[in-house]
């Protein structure tokens, strides 16, 4: 037994005894790990790569997650649905397929069409690294693939031990190479992912029968609700949350670009940590409360849980983010604080909403999905339209940041009421969440306003209340 396996045996034993907070206390073991990790490596990352390097990092993912939207057609969201495992498996199969034809078609375009189109959007930091974009658009939908096959499998202290390697191989690659520029960052990503990948297929083994052609073609057929809605409806959020990389490095600069980057990489830490690992678990127990008619009970009780978690860091960062962002990461980075304070409120309802949104798929309610999907990406282009036509980096951002508030609280409503529960319920856990997470903060408040220190006495104190009080949220889960 690896030293891995050791530890993963042993935080079993001491987890909440609810199957459902279980697993994912389990899965967060590995995720959290995984983050504690880049928020250790953040600061040395952030002191070897220029602003300039993360924007550039920041555009070479958003092009590999929004290609990937297309890649799989979506066909991977319904791996967890069906009864029959062999029906999964063809699934999976048909998901294979797709990520080497379509990564190969990429890698084509690329090699022929690179360099025209990336200067003629007015990117040009990517030009001799345009080849890494089809592997990491394969390895990306490869790992989604098989994620899903985890997840419905309910293997989440294997999916937690991907989550580690894939960060440990990024950052190995970003901190040993970082002297050749922003090929490590790049690099580093695309060898995470593909390890990730090699993590959750290692030990799974496929018969040949799952790559029958005419089969799949029916399993394909039979699903195509997924390529119909959930694709579009995917591929227009995916573009519209990688917009603000690529419309602030094409009008105002890499470095803009590389400041929200990072924002937005240090605030998703919590979100795709915790966020994710609640929705892989909830879809599988979603599948069963929808055909016993308990969905709404675990909806409510799921979405109260995330706001009383959400809020407390939500809030801190509202309040001081650019005196966090200038202490943790130095001075350069005092702007990326800024974005942060509005971003906070975006992510938190991002984080808290996220186990809702599988719903769509559990309930087949892609094509609704689809219509409020192509709505936000309209908002989001308009905000963004608005603010770079006002020349204006922070307006820019902080439109963007207002719709997507606006956008997330609307359509978490919407998905509790489709789901039994009504839309007063979710209105009433955030309210009792931030009146519980501003008594947290009354410490730091103080001090900021008797003493006009914001990172002094009275934010130690409010993180020992934050802290004993998400411990004791921990210890007393159902």
């Amino acid at each position: 037994m690896s030293v891995l396996d050791k530890l993963f045996s042993t935080v079993r034993n001491t987890l909440p005894q609810s199957v459902f907070f279980k697993n994912i206390s389990l899965l967060l073991g590995g995720t959290i790990g995984s983050q504690i990790l880049l928020v250790f490596a953040s600061p040395i990352l952030t002191r070897v790569y220029s602003p300039e390097a993360f924007g550039n990092l920041a555009v070479f993912i958003s092009i590999v997650v929004v290609t990937s939207m297309v890649a799989t057609m979506r066909y991977e969201l319904a791996i967890p649905l069906p009864k029959n495992t062999k029906i999964a498996h063809y699934l999976v199969a048909l998901c294979i397929g797709l990520s080497l034809v379509i990564s190969f078609l990429i890698w084509i375009l690329v090699f022929v069409y690179g360099d025209y189109f990336f200067a003629k959007i007015g990117i040009t930091g990517l030009q001799d690294y345009y080849l890494l974009i089809p592997l990491g658009v394969l390895f990306f939908s490869l790992y989604n693939t098989f994620l899903q096959l985890a997840i419905r499998q309910k293997e989440f202290a294997k999916i937690a031990k991907a989550k580690i390697a894939q960060v440990i191989t990024t950052l190995l690659v970003q901190l040993l190479f970082f002297r050749f520029g922003v090929f490590p960052l790049l690099l580093g990503h695309v060898a995470g992912i593909a390890l990730g990948s090699y993590r959750l297929l290692i030990n799974r083994v496929f018969t040949l029968e799952i790559f029958n052609f005419r089969k799949i073609k029916l399993i394909a057929v039979s699903f195509n609700r997924f390529p119909k809605f959930s694709m579009p409806a995917g591929f227009l959020r995916v573009l519209g949350a990688e917009l603000p990389v690529i419309i602030l490095t094409a009008f105002y600069s890499p470095a803009a670009a590389g400041l929200y980057a990072l924002a937005n990489r240090v605030l998703n830490m919590p979100v795709s940590a915790i966020g994710n690992a609640v929705s892989q678990v909830f879809i599988t127990s979603a599948v069963t409360s929808g055909r016993d008619g308990s969905l709404g009970k675990l909806v409510s009780q799921v979405h109260s849980k995330m706001t009383l978690i959400g809020m407390p860091l939500a809030l801190v960062l509202v309040f001081i983010g650019p005196e966090i962002f200038h202490l943790v990461f130095g001075e350069a980075w005092r702007k990326a604080g800024s974005f942060a304070q509005w971003m906070a409120p975006w992510l938190y309802l991002v984080f808290v909403s996220a186990p809702l949104t599988t719903l769509t798929a559990v309930l087949g309610k892609q094509k609704q999905g689809l219509i409020f999907n192509g709505v936000l990406f309209f908002l989001r282009l308009l905000s963004l339209y608005a603010g770079v036509k006002f020349n204006d980096l922070y307006l820019t951002v902080t439109l963007y940041c207002i719709v997507n508030i606006l956008w997330r609280l609307v359509f978490s409503l919407w998905l509790s009421c489709i789901s039994g529960n009504g839309a007063l319920n979710i209105l009433r856990d955030h309210a009792k969440a931030f009146l519980l997470s501003t008594l947290f903060l009354v410490p730091l408040i103080f001090d900021y306003y008797k003493y006009g220190n914001s990172l002094g006495l009275g934010l130690m104190l409010s993180a020992l209340v934050i802290c004993g009080y998400y411990f004791n949220l921990l210890r007393n889960s159902p």
